[in-house]
């Protein structure tokens, strides 16, 4: 079961923040300001960015598969949401928010 025992977030400003690069931990914001720019962001990146939206600000894992299914040039629908779902979720469940 993945199922945290907090509520996901859905806060607008903390979610903005994320997509558009601005959270303040230059690690995430480079892969998010990259993808914004060029539709393109890493397999680490994914990983990286998706973990801490989920991980350390607690926000709705769903919200950060969207944007990326927007943003990504080579999105598919198969790998986004798998790793969403089995790479992220379990991470953040093992170290909450």
């Amino acid at each position: 079961n993945v199922r945290p025992s907090w509520q996901w977030s859905s806060d607008r400003r903390t979610f903005d923040a994320w997509r558009d690069g601005l959270t303040g931990f230059p690690f995430v914001d480079c892969f998010m300001r990259e993808l914004k720019a060029t539709g393109y962001c890493n397999h680490m990146g994914r990983e990286c960015s998706g973990w801490f939206l989920i991980g350390d600000l607690g926000m709705d894992w769903r919200m950060g598969g969207e944007w990326f299914e927007s943003m990504l040039l080579d999105y598919e629908p198969t790998a986004n949401w798998f790793n969403w779902t089995y790479r992220c979720l379990p991470a953040a469940a093992r170290g909450g928010a």
